[in-house]
């Protein structure tokens, strides 16, 4: 007796959430964290002159309000912030547009943005 192959994350995310409908990611598609190609082209005058203000570094803020601890914690991978089984699918229901989290293995939304 042959075995049911999983769903994917888009038919998952299409049955849990009634009335949307998974598209293809918008923009560049790259690695979680990776700097942007814009970025890295852009010189320091340039970038300057496109904000108002630089936000400081999110390690040197949770160390100024949370402390060293805080700062350690930070300094753990930004891929390590989605789990190995959640898959990130982009959905949209008319000219609304959303990004979900799907736990494949447990066929459940973990998380929902937008």
């Amino acid at each position: 007796m042959a075995t049911k192959p999983l769903p994917s994350a888009a038919e998952i995310a299409e049955k849990k959430k009634r009335g949307w409908k998974a598209v293809e990611p918008t923009g560049p598609v790259r690695e979680f964290g990776a700097p942007s190609e814009s970025s890295a082209s852009d010189t320091v005058e340039s970038a300057s002159a496109k904000v108002d203000a630089v936000l400081p570094d999110t390690r040197d803020l949770l160390r100024k309000y949370l402390g060293d601890a805080a700062a350690d914690v930070a300094d753990s991978s930004p891929a390590d912030t989605v789990p190995p089984d959640v898959e990130l699918v982009d959905l949209k229901s008319g000219d609304l547009q959303r990004t979900v989290g799907v736990n494949r293995k447990s066929q459940k939304i973990e998380w929902s943005q937008g």
